[in-house]
């Protein structure tokens, strides 16, 4: 269970690294499909649920700044928020 654990760990730092590094590279704002879409590009798979969780998370730690309403189309015909980079908090890794 240790190992299962931290491996999970590294899986989940990794993906808030590489979500990160994304917004550094285009600040625009994106919903957590559009950055499945950009992590498959780079060959990544991660579930639509973890990437969301991931923005959350950067989004508490300042990082991202989420939209206020939902404004950008979505799967399942549901519009979703949107995320995009904190200016104030570029270097955090």
């Amino acid at each position: 269970k240790d190992e299962a654990l931290k491996q999970a760990t590294v899986k989940s730092l990794k993906l808030r690294q590489i979500i990160h590094e994304i917004y550094l590279k285009d600040e625009s704002w994106k919903t957590p499909f559009e950055i499945a879409v950009i992590l498959i590009k780079m060959g990544y798979k991660y579930p639509v649920t973890s990437i969301r969780s991931r923005m959350f998370t950067l989004t508490q730690e300042g990082i991202l700044v989420k939209s206020e309403k939902a404004d950008k189309p979505g799967e399942y015909s549901m519009v979703n928020h949107s995320w995009k980079l904190n200016k104030d908090e570029k270097d955090c890794y």
